[in-house]
């Protein structure tokens, strides 16, 4: 019997350590970054992601993203920025515009610079 109980107790931790998981990753910023991109594909089921980096305190996600066209065939990565939650730009692999790379370029190189101090009297 304490056996049992021991193993029942083990389980129920262990499922609580899962959902624990699961709801630190629903809300991580990758993750809110993600379904804001899924949001605005043609075929969202088909979405495909890596290269995944947080910048400014979560407030901006870059990475690439490929997923299937109009046509059912993929392109390859593009890049995006998730600013706030929501799709600031996404690359155009079709004409070849870059916005996002751009971007995240610069978002990456401010984020490399620590920030100044007020200087002090």
């Amino acid at each position: 019997m304490k056996a049992q109980t021991l193993v029942s107790g083990v389980t129920a931790s262990a499922l609580v350590a899962v959902g624990i998981a699961g709801a630190v990753w629903w809300f991580s910023p990758t993750h809110q970054a993600q379904l804001a991109v899924i949001n605005v594909l043609n075929d969202p089921d088909s979405a495909k992601f890596r290269n995944l980096v947080v910048y400014e305190n979560g407030d901006t996600v870059c990475g690439e993203v490929a997923a299937k066209n109009g046509f059912g065939a993929y392109l390859g990565y593009a890049t995006f920025i998730v600013r706030y939650g929501a799709v600031f730009d996404i690359d155009n692999l079709a004409t070849g515009d870059k916005p996002a790379t751009i971007a995240c370029s610069l978002t990456k190189l401010k984020a490399s610079y620590p920030a100044k101090e007020a200087p002090t009297n």
